[in-house]
């Protein structure tokens, strides 16, 4: 459920159809007690509030009359707009999806949706606004690298930290908190099952994903019994990243995150 007691959210709400509209800021206003509620009924509306807006969450159907929804994103984020946003449609084509996935839209909604997918956009917003402190650990420049280079492309607000051995993992590890560490399984001294077995000693609640490029089954079975909360096998994509995240924070996943644009 929403929390009345969270900061005031700024959303959009954009489609020709005023019962939509109604459905959704009807949703909204149940739950939450400091919103400030905007509404478009048309795509050029659309993307000026966008624009000139600074909203945090935007509701935006595909089909609107003067310019639709996707090219008002478009638009909008050609001009630097970043807002968490849902599309929503009746229509869910390949073309909308891969459009949807490529604006960095969080999720395509498919109508008659519920008050309950409305919600979830919201909860999983709030949750990806709280800062995560995230520790990345592998011997490899370039995958500590394209590890934070991945993490940019998620939804993940996150204050980022690297070491390149276990015994500086471990350094870090007894005088910094942390909300999730990123582990290679492979490092030369201290490898990752050595830090993880010291890890959990000291500090037993964070979550750990390990990293690998062994499909080694006693690997995988040796990681597990040492509370290993995910274990992603090289190469992985922000989509297999983004997964996880929501996992581990205990949130539904959005429908894009099935087929995610990968990394370059």
């Amino acid at each position: 459920m929403m929390s009345c007691q969270e900061s005031s959210l700024r959303v959009l709400v954009a489609d020709d159809s005023r019962t939509i509209r109604r459905f959704i800021v009807d949703t909204l206003r149940k739950g939450i007690e400091f919103i400030q509620i905007e509404e478009a009924n048309e795509g050029v509306s659309c993307c000026q509030h966008l624009i000139s807006g600074g909203f945090d969450i935007a509701f935006v159907d595909v089909n609107m009359p003067g310019m639709d929804g996707l090219a008002a994103v478009a638009k909008a984020r050609s001009e630097g707009v970043e807002t968490f946003t849902a599309i929503m449609s009746t229509d869910v084509d390949d073309e909308n999806l891969k459009s949807a996935r490529k604006l960095h839209a969080y999720e395509f909604l498919t109508k008659p949706f519920s008050e309950n997918d409305v919600r979830t956009i919201v909860e999983n917003y709030r949750r990806f606004q709280t800062m995560s402190k995230v520790l990345v650990v592998d011997d490899s420049k370039a995958m500590r690298s394209m590890v934070r280079k991945v993490l940019d492309l998620t939804f993940l607000n996150f204050a980022f930290f690297e070491a390149s051995d276990g015994q500086s993992a471990l350094d870090l590890l007894t005088t910094k908190s942390f909300d999730i560490v990123f582990l290679d399984v492979n490092m030369p001294g201290l490898s990752g099952i050595d830090v993880l077995a010291e890890l959990r000693e000291h500090n037993p609640d964070v979550s750990v994903v390990m990293i690998t490029a062994d499909n080694n089954e006693d690997i995988r079975r040796s990681v597990e019994s040492l509370s290993v909360q995910h274990i992603l096998d090289k190469p992985f994509f922000p989509k297999d990243v983004d997964r996880v995240l929501h996992q581990l924070f205990g949130l539904r996943a959005p429908e894009l995150s099935g087929g995610a644009v990968e990394a370059a």
